[in-house]
């Protein structure tokens, strides 16, 4: 009863009513503040959007106007340019120009190396004195005589040069050198010290004791030069040179030194009577088996690595089976072992393929 009480003169206070409704209208006149400087930011921000994209407008109205302004410029030099000939030749049309005998040669060499502004002072600055335009025109002559010297001297240079520096320009890459310097690549890392440098070394050293280093004629061809041995790296790494596959019959046949003619030309020898001396089935079979791969697969280039090849070939067998490697992951870890001898994964499969190829092949030949 008593809270009752003290809860309805609570109500029924004056004071505490008053208090209240001070409270409410401080709250609300509190809230329209809030409001107001949230309208006045508002508004700010659009006022500044506003600026910026009149600004803007503005900006991109004087960069089209700009832009038309010079190219309006350009259009007036290209039709002065066009023009200026035309009236040059005009002008010694004239009576006083031809009394003079001015060659066409001339005029043709004045035209085409004089700049717009030399003439124009010949058109139009000294169109009051034709000796003047006379004179200066047989000056001009002079200097664009020899611009035209010079510029053909300039050309004759810079085609010089370009020979010079690529004097392997117009001769393509061939299988046995995209796979040299691709082993080379892979046998000097990244990391190792002048690794171009190295890597040329090599390369050259074989290019120069290679018979392919000789053109038909017997003299000798100029080497790759370091620059194109880099690039066709480059483009090797990115893809841009496709290395011929088997399946590229003309490819090969053009790129390779080996093919089934030449490896049958090798194999054949004369006797000292000068009599052709006849290739065996068997030798004319080897010769096809080593026709149809791409790599070196001979037995001279494998002589220092078919052992390690074979003691590595008996050592990961069992870690193949064991391990379950697909035949990609199987051929990267024997090239991986053989990569200091210069061969890839690619040139021990292969090389697998031939030796077993050349036995089976040895086999059949053997008499019963």
């Amino acid at each position: 009863t008593i809270s009752k009480l003290v809860q309805m003169c609570k109500e029924r206070d004056p004071r505490l009513i008053r208090m209240e409704e001070r409270e409410r209208r401080a709250i609300m006149l509190e809230e329209r503040q809030k409001e107001q400087r949230r309208q006045e930011r508002e508004a700010e921000r659009l006022r500044k959007e506003q600026e910026i994209e009149e600004k803007e407008r503005k900006r991109e109205e004087e960069r089209q106007m700009e832009q038309r302004r010079v190219e309006q410029e350009k259009d007036r030099i290209r039709r002065e340019i066009q023009q200026l000939p035309i009236e040059m030749r005009k002008l010694f049309n004239k009576p006083f120009f031809q009394q003079q005998k001015i060659s066409e040669k001339h005029i043709d060499c004045v035209c085409l190396h004089a700049t717009r502004e030399e003439l124009k002072t010949i058109v139009h600055e000294l169109q009051a004195s034709p000796q003047k335009q006379l004179d200066q025109f047989h000056h001009l002559f002079q200097v664009c005589k020899q611009r035209e010297l010079d510029k053909k001297t300039k050309k004759e240079e810079l085609e010089k040069k370009e020979k010079e520096t690529n004097k392997f320009g117009t001769l393509p890459w061939t299988v046995a050198e995209l796979k040299h310097l691709t082993q080379l690549c892979i046998k000097f890392p990244r990391g190792t010290e002048n690794r171009w440098d190295v890597i040329y070394k090599e390369f050259l050293r074989k290019q120069k004791s290679s018979p392919a280093s000789s053109n038909q004629s017997g003299k000798s061809q100029p080497y790759r030069s370091l620059e194109e041995l880099i690039a066709t790296a480059h483009d090797l790494q990115k893809g841009n040179i496709k290395m011929p596959t088997k399946k590229d019959t003309n490819v090969l046949k053009k790129n390779t030194d080996v093919t089934v003619a030449s490896a049958t030309a090798t194999a054949s020898s004369t006797s000292s009577s000068g009599k052709t001396k006849t290739l065996s089935p068997l030798e004319k079979e080897l010769a096809e088996i080593r026709s149809r791969y791409e790599t070196d697969v001979s037995d001279e280039s494998w002589t220092k690595a078919q052992n390690v090849l074979e003691t590595v070939l008996r050592e990961l067998m069992p870690v193949k089976k064991e391990q379950q490697w697909s035949m990609e992951t199987f051929w990267e870890q024997i090239g991986k072992r053989l990569a200091d001898y210069g061969k890839t994964p690619t040139d021990c499969e292969e090389r697998f393929k031939y030796v077993r190829e050349v036995l089976i092949c040895k086999k059949k030949y053997q008499p019963q």
